[in-house]
Formats: structure tokens, C-alpha cells, sequence
């Protein structure tokens, strides 16, 4: 866990090594050496560092032998059936370019942690509690195995920027190309019509009530949903429940954002979209305790998160209130990542290997 440990204490560490310059350009030197720092780490890291990368590897050296006009006659390999066309031919193309899964690693490293650089950069009004909060919330550490998701996640985020413009056509095919790499993306259609939906009046009370039904009866509903769909091959994960851990991390912050939400509200103009991405995470989290599998649908909501958290406390002008608020978010992620995940090491990704 060291080289865990250590990444986490240069990205609080740099902006103090950085206090002498100024604004943007400080912002933009900081997350530059953010950057580089997370590319290196998960780029030159061991293939054992990661848990689905040997089947990932496999279906490398599947695709690498496999002609270009035979593409599309690839079948299961490992576990991996079905893969995504747009993944394949990522693939594909990147075994031209150098025979070896590296360059997969590599290439998937730099598009992920530059992508998120970016998203930071852009959104966020606290850089380094977003850097934190996106190790400390385990999105970068789970991008050493679910390649594919995080591709995806990636390039959804570069949708954002549509959904404030309001330009639908394009936001669609942002979240089609992201389909292509994995084709769960596709529940991030109806993202585009998330900040119509303000989080005041009757807002509090229908999440409550939702979140109790689902408490006590997601297993009917998620029965009822899966006999209905081609995907009954899921009941039998049905009862094989996760996420208790992050469940009472997201409450704590529900309760965090409902002491700020006014000031929160009235200077973000995408607070009520942030808000509804994390809610919905917060019922896809309650749900999860029944089918475990849920919890890659959650990804796409909660990582909001890395930018909901840093903007709502950038708005508490109370100095003591706001290095309360910081030291709570602090405190639960920190406990989160080393010991739910790191300690537990769901991902792989524990001890750390260099190639």
C-alpha cells in the first residue's frame, strides 16, 4: 500500500509546494503534475496489478492474431463474450501499432487520468479535494481492472459540456461512442434532462420514500425487472448484495449537503445536476444491497461526486465551518479507501507492482 499511500500525500502535498504562483496557472501547473504523477503509477504498472487485466491481455493477443477481415467473427475468450465493437477495434489498432497488451495499459492510462485531469480543471472549484476525492473514492485504483467502463466513463464526461449547452444531437452521440466501448454507457442517456429537475420542494421527500421502498423491497422489484428481460441469467446473483460500506459513506454526505444546499444552489448552476447524478447513485447504492452487480451502474452517477463535494464547500464563506466540513469529507473517504477497498482489495490492486 505505500505507493498508495504516498500518491495520496503528494496530491495534498503539491499545491503547498505551489503556494508562490497564482489563479489558473497555478490550477493548471498543479493538475499538469497530478497528471503525470497518476499516468506514471497506473501506466508502468505490473499485469498483475489489476484483476480483470489477464483476461484483458488474453483477448489482447486474440485480437492481435486475429485478420482484420475475421474481426468480426471473434467469440468468448476468458469470460469476455460479446465485446464491444468500439473495443475491439481499439485493439485492434493499438496491436498494430505495437504487438503488446502495454500498449493498452498505457494508452487506457493516459485517455483515463488525462480526461479526469481535464474534467477537474474545467469543473472544479476545490483541485485538490477533487484529486483526493477521486483516489480516495477508489475511481482511480478500479480503472487498473474495469478498462473498459472507465474508457467509457471518460468520454461521457466529455458530455457534460453538451448537457449544459443544451445540445442534445451531440450529447446522444457522445454517449453512443462511449456505448461502443461498453455498451452499459448507454444508461447516461437520460442524464441530458437531469437539470430540469430541481432539488427543492416535494425533491427531499420523494428520495426518502424512494429509498425506503427500495430498502424494503428491492429484491421483489429487481426480481420483477430481470424476469422480463433478456438478462434472467442475473437472477441467480440476486441476494449476492454489496456496498453497505459506501452506503454510509453517501449518507453522511447527504447529510453534509443538505446543511449547505442554499448557498450551493444559488452559485453552481449545475448544483441541481450534480445533486440528481449523486441521488440516483445514492438508490442505485440501496438497491445494490440486494444484486451486487448494480454497483457498476452506479459508477456513471457517484463520480460526480468529485466535483458535487469540492463546489458545495467552496461556497461555505464560514472559515470553521467550511475546514469542518473538509476534515469530515476527508476523514470518511480516507477510512473508505484503506480499509474497504485497499485492505480489502476487491480490484486487485493490492500489493502494487511495478512492470
Amino acid at each position: 500500500m505505500l505507493v498508495y499511500a504516498i500518491n495520496l500525500l503528494l496530491i495534498v502535498t503539491w499545491p503547498f509546494v505551489l503556494y508562490k504562483r497564482s489563479g489558473y496557472v497555478k490550477e493548471k501547473v498543479y493538475c499538469c503534475i497530478v497528471a503525470v504523477q497518476l499516468m506514471i503509477i497506473s501506466a508502468f504498472r505490473s499485469l498483475s496489478v489489476g484483476q480483470d487485466l489477464p483476461g484483458y491481455n488474453e483477448w489482447f493477443n486474440r485480437i492481435r492474431s486475429t485478420p482484420i477481415q475475421q474481426m468480426y467473427q471473434l467469440k468468448y475468450v476468458s469470460g469476455y463474450e460479446g465485446m464491444e465493437t468500439g473495443w475491439n477495434w481499439l485493439n485492434k489498432f493499438l496491436s498494430i501499432v505495437y504487438p503488446n497488451f502495454r500498449i493498452v495499459i498505457i494508452f487506457t492510462s493516459f485517455v483515463f487520468v488525462g480526461g479526469m485531469c481535464w474534467f477537474i480543471l474545467k469543473y472544479s472549484k476545490i483541485k485538490w479535494l477533487s484529486f483526493y476525492l477521486f483516489i480516495t473514492l477508489g475511481y482511480y485504483t478500479q480503472s487498473f481492472s474495469a478498462l473498459r467502463q472507465y474508457l467509457a466513463i471518460v468520454i461521457l464526461l466529455y458530455g457534460f459540456k453538451y448537457v449544459e449547452r443544451r445540445k442534445l444531437v451531440k450529447f446522444i452521440v457522445v454517449v453512443c461512442i462511449a456505448s461502443f466501448i461498453h455498451k452499459s454507457a448507454l444508461v447516461f442517456l437520460p442524464v441530458y434532462w437531469l437539470p430540469k429537475i430541481k432539488a427543492k420542494g416535494l425533491y427531499w421527500p420523494v428520495i426518502g420514500f424512494c429509498s425506503v421502498v427500495l430498502l424494503m423491497y428491492a429484491p421483489n422489484i429487481l426480481r420483477f425487472v430481470i424476469e422480463r428481460t433478456k438478462y434472467r441469467g442475473y437472477l441467480k446473483y440476486l441476494g449476492q448484495g454489496s456496498g453497505d460500506g459506501m452506503l454510509v459513506m453517501f449518507l453522511g454526505f447527504v447529510f453534509l449537503i443538505l446543511v449547505y444546499i442554499r448557498k450551493y444552489r444559488r452559485s453552481d448552476g449545475n448544483a441541481d445536476l450534480y445533486l440528481s447524478l449523486f441521488m440516483i447513485a445514492v438508490l442505485l447504492n440501496i438497491a445494490s444491497l440486494s444484486l451486487g452487480l448494480i454497483g457498476r451502474i452506479m459508477l456513471y452517477f457517484h463520480i460526480s461526486l468529485i466535483i458535487l463535494l469540492p463546489n458545495l464547500l467552496a461556497t461555505v464563506k464560514n472559515r470553521q465551518s467550511r475546514y469542518m466540513g473538509l476534515l469530515a469529507v476527508c476523514s470518511l473517504t480516507f477510512i473508505y479507501y484503506f480499509i474497504f477497498l485497499l485492505k480489502a482489495d476487491m480490484q486487485g490492486v493490492v500489493p502494487y507492482v511495478f512492470m
